[in-house]
């Protein structure tokens, strides 16, 4: 699905891994009758769309990964991914929206860890 602009050149000389058509078919399909698609999409649109994504994603992970190499770094960090995005106003707020989501999520994580391990010091009987 190149477009002639070559924005699906991969230029990363590892190995590539390939992820297996239709492992994101019921996923997509649900997302596409979500955002407004008929509740079965034909095959063909959703194995399309599945195909747009994952180029997308493939290309998204070997700028990075160039980019990490350029930086003398064996693999990609998210300073990379940010840099790649840069000039997509839009997904730069998604990620920073996102990191922001992740710490309130660990943050939870830690305080209701810290409250059960109250919980169970409290709980305990006492020896003698």
């Amino acid at each position: 699905m190149d477009s002639g602009s070559g924005s699906n050149d991969y230029s990363s000389s590892g190995p590539r891994r390939t992820i297996p058509r239709g492992l994101l078919y019921q996923e997509l399909s649900t997302m596409m009758y979500g955002f407004g698609d008929v509740q079965k999409p034909l095959p063909e649109t959703v194995r399309v769309m599945e195909e747009v994504l994952l180029d997308h994603v493939a290309s998204l992970v070997a700028k990075s990964t160039d980019l990490a190499n350029a930086r003398r770094r064996d693999r990609p960090d998210i300073s990379d991914v940010l840099f790649v995005i840069r000039k997509d106003r839009r997904k730069i707020q998604r990620v920073r929206y996102l990191q922001e989501m992740k710490a309130k999520v660990d943050a939870a994580k830690s305080l209701t860890q810290s409250l059960e391990n109250i919980g169970d010091e409290v709980a305990k009987p006492k020896g003698r």
